[in-house]
């Protein structure tokens, strides 16, 4: 694919249901359908932000249940489009919700397809949404998330036996990790679900003090290390208990794995440092060669002269 424009503060979304078809969303506002053998097919395009002037050119595009409806957002709201047709429908308005707060804006979308056929997540500053693509416009669950920096990654567990669904929302600069659970059951076409109160788990630089004691140099480079910006995360459900591992991901390369009950933890250095370990001991057996051959030589120099 190529682009005749910037398409920073944009979205590339893969076709959930065929294979050979991609939705980008660019900062300009026009969001394209590209087609194997089709190229690309502009399926909208906005020049301003969809309620209020939110003075941001990010955009998000996403699928949604049906395969030519798709998810349109920028930081005022979402719209459900319809390729075929092109008409639009609110799912999600920051304005009109409840408890609205002032300058509130919308950060993250994910479509939560694995776990529900219907199911969107949605989050602002203070709020986590989970929205039904059904009901637009009234959110099914909303959550005071209480970070202290605004969610920026998401992972997402399919239920477990219990029927529970576990949303992980993560910062990039204060390293929060925020455990979300709901569960529930369709009835007569409508969904009842409950949710419990956000847990807020371990944040890497905290696992520190759960790590064996190093000496003080170390223990200095674990803990730069692990207070670095993170760059993502992702999670994992053991099987022998039902807890759930985050491994969180930061910006140089390193992984951190502290289990959800705080039990211990564990750094993983990059890929990186044990080939720069092992250039630093070739370097050092080099010199150490250089020093022994300079040395024999000044004496053989020394010898010569004194005969």
């Amino acid at each position: 694919m190529q682009f005749s424009e910037a398409a920073t503060g944009g979205a590339l979304a893969f076709v959930p249901f065929s294979q050979g078809e991609v939705l980008v969303a660019s900062e300009s506002g026009a969001a394209n359908l590209w087609t194997v053998g089709r190229g690309m097919q502009e399926v909208r395009t906005e020049e301003s932000n969809l309620y209020f002037n939110a003075k941001s050119s990010w955009r998000w595009c996403e699928f949604s249940a049906h395969p030519r409806v798709m998810l349109y957002a920028d930081r005022t709201g979402v719209e459900l489009t319809d390729f075929r047709s092109n008409p639009c429908h609110t799912l999600f308005r920051i304005s009109s919700t409840s408890d609205c707060q002032s300058g509130e804006r919308l950060l993250l979308v994910r479509f939560l397809g694995d776990v529900h056929p219907f199911h969107h997540l949605l989050t602002t500053q203070h709020s986590a949404y989970i929205m039904d693509e059904r009901f637009p416009g009234v959110p099914m669950l909303k959550w005071d998330h209480m970070m202290e920096a605004p969610p920026l990654f998401c992972h997402v567990a399919p239920g477990s036996a219990s029927g529970t669904t576990k949303v992980l929302l993560g910062s990039q600069s204060s390293q929060e990790i925020t455990l979300l659970q709901y569960s529930g059951e369709l009835a007569g076409g409508s969904s009842r679900l409950c949710h419990g109160s956000p847990q807020v788990l371990l944040r890497p630089r905290d696992s520190l003090a759960l790590l064996p004691v190093q000496i003080p140099h170390r223990q200095q480079t674990a803990a730069h290390r692990l207070a670095s910006p993170a760059a993502g995360h992702h999670h994992f459900l053991c099987d022998s208990r039902p807890d759930v591992s985050p491994e969180n991901i930061r910006l140089h390369g390193d992984h951190d794995c502290p289990p959800a009950d705080g039990g211990g933890g564990r750094l993983l250095p990059d890929p990186g440092a044990g080939r720069r370990k092992t250039r630093s001991a070739g370097d050092r057996t080099t010199r150490d060669r250089s020093a022994r051959d300079r040395s024999a030589g000044d004496r053989s120099s020394l010898s010569a002269a004194g005969r």
